[in-house]
Formats: structure tokens, sequence, C-alpha cells
């Protein structure tokens, strides 16, 4: 065995023997059976990443200095490589730190991730961005950024629309959102109409005997999550040459919204990612 494989494959069998006993440990504690699982499979993804990832010496255990190596290691793989999102981070870096404390070290000194600014996109990138839409995406996508950036809806109200929720009529159409038991109509323009309707006769095409009452679904025919869609947003962002998310795209219609009641102090916190929404 190479020196380097031997090093690493006593790194792991140190470490998996601490997560065995954390694992016993845990189990007396006053959490749920899901709290608990959750953060043993954190920890377990930290380990599998000491063994495929990590470019470090094996006294983690034994160190803080080393331990804060791995875990800076960590969050930039968490990062850069998963694209995780800052609330991820964070709680996956505190669950791992929880575990190194239980070994009896001191607390990490790697700092939790800040939240950039979410801003809203420009009049002049809004008309930008809806002019090469339809034209350079999926109908999928495209219906997508739509409804958060024409309509307005939320990621997580794209991901509860059903085919039923929508409804077209001769002069125009309409989706409709369920909040807290209250309906919300959702009125749409000739343009948005016209992506959806292309999007529902692929959807129809592609799946002519799908029992999915989903509105937008993923290659397999499921239900598309909130993450999912805004994960479509981002990479259709990238294809685009524009840095997009689902929050930012609401943003931006609430931007438009905001200017369009005159309301320039609110306009002005969206465009600037300082909104408190």
């Amino acid at each position: 065995m190479h020196i380097q494989d031997a090093v690493k494959a006593h790194l792991l069998k140190t470490a998996y023997q601490h997560f065995d006993a954390y694992t016993e440990w845990i189990k007396s504690q006053q959490i749920s059976a899901h709290d608990r699982g959750t953060e043993l499979c954190r920890i377990n993804h930290f380990l599998v990443f000491l063994g495929t990832e990590f470019s470090g010496e094996e006294n983690i255990f034994s160190d803080s200095f080393r331990r804060d190596e791995a875990l800076y290691q960590y969050k930039r793989y968490l990062r850069e490589t998963l694209r995780s999102t800052v609330n991820t981070i964070n709680t996956d870096i505190w669950s791992v730190d929880q575990f190194f404390q239980f070994l009896g070290m001191v607390p990490t000194r790697v700092k939790p991730e800040i939240a950039t600014p979410t801003k809203a996109l420009s009049e002049k990138d809004q008309q930008r961005l809806s002019m090469i839409l339809r034209a350079e995406t999926s109908s999928r996508e495209a219906t997508i950024i739509t409804f958060l950036l024409e309509v307005g809806l939320t990621a997580e109200e794209c991901a509860e629309l059903n085919l039923n929720d929508v409804r077209f009529t001769t002069t125009g159409g309409f989706v409709i959102i369920t909040r807290q038991k209250t309906r919300f109509r959702f009125h749409l323009e000739s343009k948005t109409k016209l992506t959806l309707r292309q999007y529902l006769a692929e959807r129809a095409d592609n799946y002519p005997f799908m029992e999915q009452p989903a509105l937008l679904i993923d290659n397999r025919g499921q239900r598309l999550s909130p993450a999912a869609i805004d994960l479509f947003v981002r990479e259709a962002g990238k294809k685009l040459g524009f840095d997009l998310t689902a929050r930012s795209l609401r943003q931006s219609y609430l931007f438009i919204e905001a200017k369009k009641e005159n309301n320039a102090l609110l306009a002005a916190e969206l465009l600037n990612g300082t909104a408190a929404i």
C-alpha cells in the first residue's frame, strides 16, 4: 500500500471509531429520531469528504489547528464543488464542530458563511432577459423564469402549482395559488400565456399517459421541488449570461411593482439587495 493511502486508511479508521462512539452518545440525548439521523448524516458526509477530497494531515482529531484546516477545506468543498446554500454550509460545519467538541476539542475558529445580498435585476436587464429567454432556453426553463419574473410567484408557489391551477380564456389566462386557505388569481400576459402553452404541449407529448397532477415536473415525471426550481434558474442564468436565483427573479418582479407604485425607497432597496422581504 502506498504510504499516502496508508495514512488515509488510518485516518478513516480513527474517524469511524469516533463516529461510532458519537452515535452511541447521541442516542442517549433528548432529541427526536429525525434530528438525530440528520446530525449523523451530516457528520458522515464530512467523513466521506475526508476519505475522498481531503488533503491534509491525519492528526485532525488531536490538533485543533489541523482540525480547522480540514474544516476550511470542507467549507470550500461545500461552497465551490457542491454549490451548497449558505444555510446548509453553516449547519453542516456546526454539526461537525459539535462532533469534534464531543471528542474534547475546543470550538472551531472557522467563521460562518455570510450570505451575499440578493439584488433585483435592473429594468434594462429584465428587458434583455425577457427578449432572449424564449429563444435560448427550454419551454420548462422559460416557464419557470416567467412565473418568477413576470408573474411574481415564489419558488415554493411554483412548486405547488398543479395542472388544474392553470386556466386559459379567450382573452388571457391565469394561475391560481392557494395561500393559507385563501386562493389568489395571477393573470397572465399574452407572452406568458404563449410560453406556458408551449410547455404544456411539450409536457403532454413527452408524458402522454402520466397522471402526475404537478404542473412543473422533472425528466422522470416527478414534481419539481423549490430547490430544483432554483437550480433550474441558476443553470439557465449561466447559459444566458446572468447571475440568477429564484429569489433574485422574485425581487426583480417586486422592484418593477415598487416603481409602478412610486415607492422609490423600496425599489432602491430591492435593486441594492437590502430590502427585508
